[in-house]
């Protein structure tokens, strides 16, 4: 397993710099605009993030911003803009939006409301690259489909063989560990994206999502001990810096007290998909509303 991480460092460094640019999305959520009430207090929402916040794996209408939308909806009209949101986006490549991005700038200098949901990535690109390698595949070519192919034909002893060195790994938080990277990263980044918003527009209000472990304590233990080790400094960070204008949403320990928010293994055979279920989505919306009363975001 170590002979993997002088790879995986030049894997999360080519990742990073790959034309990442935010744009209104040709195909993405409803425009909602039309529909709230008419009123002079206009409300906009903005949504920023990665692919939770772009809300895959939840039908259509059943993403938490789609049922934040429809809350804030019944304080006054309600716009939501656009959702710059972006699958595969950690917390590095937000903030160079932020400082870099003239698009995703204008949509944040023109929102009431912002909630944000980043980090995830920061661990998974390592996590997933890491999988690859071991079974020989080039993470830059080949897709999922194909490790799962590779993963079903190595067979289960293989799977828990790596899996047991991958945990191995992480008891070891050495600098070079990619995980362990991805949560400093996070942790140094996330006061810095809630700087550059609040440079941008001093007055919207931030909702910031803690980032949830999907790994199942039942099915693995000690696996899941160690990733929430190493997300603890990453949703200190978020809580240390709530403030007058960012306000945190505490998805982290809703979805411990739920084990159906998420649909993640690492059984053999593995199902890799860490995105909310549609009932995790209906937690999520349910930790926003939890934060403040909408109408002090006017």
């Amino acid at each position: 397993m170590r002979k993997i991480l002088a790879v995986l460092l030049v894997l999360m460094l080519v990742m990073s710099v790959t034309g990442l640019t935010f744009a209104r999305p040709a195909v993405g959520p409803p425009d909602h605009a039309a529909s709230g009430r008419q009123n002079i207090d206009s409300l906009t929402y903005l949504n920023l993030g990665d692919s939770i916040a772009y809300g895959m794996s939840s039908d259509p209408g059943s993403s938490y911003y789609d049922l934040y939308y429809e809350y804030l909806e019944d304080f006054g009209a309600v716009s939501l803009e656009n959702v710059f949101s972006v699958p595969g986006i950690t917390s590095w490549e937000l903030l160079g939006g932020l400082l870099c991005d003239e698009n995703l700038q204008a949509a944040v200098s023109g929102a009431d409301v912002i909630t944000v949901s980043i980090g995830g990535n920061n661990l998974m690109r390592g996590m997933i690259g890491a999988l690859f390698l071991e079974y020989d595949l080039n993470p830059e070519e080949d897709n999922m489909e194909k490790l799962m192919e590779e993963i079903i034909d190595g067979g289960e002893l293989k799977w828990y063989m790596i899996t047991a060195g991958l945990t191995e790994m992480l008891q070891d938080p050495a600098p070079d560990c990619p995980l362990w990277m991805g949560s400093n990263q996070f942790v140094e980044d996330w006061p810095m994206i809630l700087g550059a918003i609040h440079t941008i527009n001093p007055n919207v209000h931030v909702i910031a999502l803690t980032i949830y472990n999907p790994i199942d304590k039942d099915e693995a233990p000690v696996f899941q001990d160690l990733i929430e080790e190493i997300l603890e400094p990453m949703n200190q960070v978020i809580r240390e810096n709530q403030g007058r204008r960012s306000s945190v949403a505490n998805v982290h320990n809703a979805f411990k007290r739920n084990s159906d928010a998420v649909d993640f293994s690492v059984a053999y055979p593995p199902y890799f998909d860490p995105h909310p279920t549609n009932e995790g989505h209906q937690i999520i919306f349910e930790e926003l509303m939890k934060v403040r009363n909408p109408m002090a975001f006017r």
